[in-house]
């Protein structure tokens, strides 16, 4: 019988994108077959345990190093979501910079006016992707940085934090470094600036944030799986005595998890928002524009000027745009039927919503839901056939 490898695995805490990274190891280990995987809150791991983990043969770990390292005892290990020990060892992690332009592309779609950006600390890669992309929208950047060791408890920081955001031409979008922030800053502000006036967006997606904050946090689902499940397959590679050089391995983020924080369409033009919300009220029964004219008591030639001003769109694209868009989300994280999700986008059945979304998308909805199903595992390599 061939001897199990054992990989350790040494994580910080129990946040959901830290779990998401021990599933994406997980799965890598069931592909292979002869892991025996072991998981270690970082800051519990005794002298003893670590020296157990000196005799295993190879580690992933997410966290600063303060006892020896790996490279001292020749262990293969591998970083995860980490900008330290990158001339040490590989770190795979998720692409920041994206992540900065993955949330000005989506704030640009919301139709937000103005982007600002709260951290920490000064010239992080999030800003840098936020900024670059806000400027090919030609939109203003505004950033905001904590001071402190605790800012948290300090009542002026807090109070210069919604100055600040006080001061900014609303509708904002702000993206927040990560979710733990996102959640003390919608606290901290006024109730009744989220999300009219404040569209507040975390990075991490952590569920457990997302449920206890009112309203829900929308957040950048960061693809930790894939980053767990490529750490893994480094770890692999190097286990197997390939020489794999220190440096980021950078994987591109998964996607936007709108939630009430970010719930509205923004526009300038009341009109074009109250437009909107009836057409978001009625994807199951969409609303023609000569029923959008009468209860908005407007012509369709206004309406459509005004439309086409504030959104570049006229009603019936943006009609069919919001269609589309929650036939996105349905199709990857919902688990009903193709007719169900047709029905509720507002399709006479099945075929026609086929139809209509190839023409928008390119593929079709169940390629489309196929591949966001895979894509935590973008990075496995092809399954090996199975024997008759």
């Amino acid at each position: 019988m061939e001897t199990k490898k054992l990989i350790t695995l040494l994580l910080p805490a129990v946040a959901t994108s830290m779990q998401d990274i021990v599933r994406g190891v997980a799965d890598y280990a069931r592909e292979r077959g002869n892991w025996h995987v072991v998981l270690h809150i970082w800051g519990n791991v005794d002298p003893e345990t670590l020296a157990w983990i000196q005799r295993g043969d190879g580690v992933i770990f997410a966290s600063q190093l303060s006892k020896g390292t790996f490279a001292d005892w020749a262990i293969p290990a591998v970083g995860v979501q980490s900008s330290k020990w990158v001339e040490t060892y590989p770190l795979v992690s998720t692409n920041y910079v994206e992540i900065g332009r993955m949330a000005a592309r989506y704030f640009h779609e919301k139709g937000l006016n103005h982007f600002a950006f709260l951290s920490y600390e000064f010239s992080t890669f999030l800003e840098r992707g936020l900024r670059e992309q806000a400027e090919t929208y030609g939109r203003e950047l505004s950033c905001h940085y904590l001071r402190g060791a605790q800012p948290e408890l300090d009542p002026n920081a807090r109070k210069a934090l919604c100055d600040w955001l006080e001061a900014l031409p609303p509708p904002v979008g702000l993206l927040v470094r990560d979710d733990f922030l996102a959640q003390r800053v919608m606290d901290w502000i006024p109730r009744d600036w989220l999300p009219e006036r404040i569209a507040v967006l975390g990075v991490g997606n952590d569920q457990l944030i997302a449920d206890i904050t009112n309203p829900t946090l929308s957040s950048i689902d960061r693809g930790a799986r894939r980053v767990g499940y490529k750490a893994a397959e480094v770890l692999d590679r190097m286990i197997s005595g390939e020489a794999v050089p220190p440096g980021r391995i950078d994987l591109p983020p998964d996607r936007v998890v709108e939630r009430a924080s970010t719930g509205l369409r923004y526009t300038s033009d009341p009109l074009v928002t109250r437009g909107v919300r009836l057409l978001e009220e009625n994807l199951d029964r969409p609303l023609s524009t000569q029923e959008l004219c009468k209860q908005l008591h407007v012509s369709r030639r206004t309406l459509e000027r005004r439309f086409l001003e504030a959104l570049g769109r006229t009603p019936g694209q943006q009609r069919q745009f919001l269609r589309l868009s929650m036939a996105k989300t349905l199709l990857q994280n919902s688990r009903e039927p193709m007719s169900v999700i047709a029905e509720r986008c507002g399709y006479k059945n099945q075929q026609r919503f086929s139809e209509a979304f190839r023409r928008a998308v390119g593929i079709p909805p169940t390629q489309f839901q196929a591949e966001r199903k895979e894509a935590p595992h973008e990075s496995r390599r092809p399954a090996k056939a199975k024997s008759s």
